[in-house]
């Protein structure tokens, strides 16, 4: 059995860790950083990067089968504008040294 939490929280530490030594974060680094764990079937692009090539697969994997069994929740075109903005807002506060 894979701990997928435990992996995940993993990847989210060495985020936090690059995010600290300033360097450059990629997509996924930078959404762990609020806890959304980006996962795509490419692993290069996925949180899974670290991870062996089986256990990203059975993550991905289960992960599709389950999206597949449930009713996805649509987000409002109004709810991502607004979510666009307060990001927007954000990175023009954020100086960069």
């Amino acid at each position: 059995m894979v701990d997928i939490t435990d992996l995940l929280m993993s990847f989210r530490t060495r985020s936090i860790k690059t995010a600290s030594r300033k360097k450059q974060l990629d997509n996924a680094q930078m959404l762990s950083l609020n806890f959304i764990f980006l996962l795509n079937n490419e692993q290069k692009k996925s949180a899974t990067v670290n991870m062996d090539r089986d256990t990203h697969n059975y993550i991905v994997q289960n992960f599709v089968n389950v999206m597949a069994r449930t009713n996805r929740i649509t987000i409002p075109d109004q709810a991502k504008l607004w979510a666009y903005k307060r990001m927007d807002r954000v990175r023009s506060t954020i100086k960069l040294k």
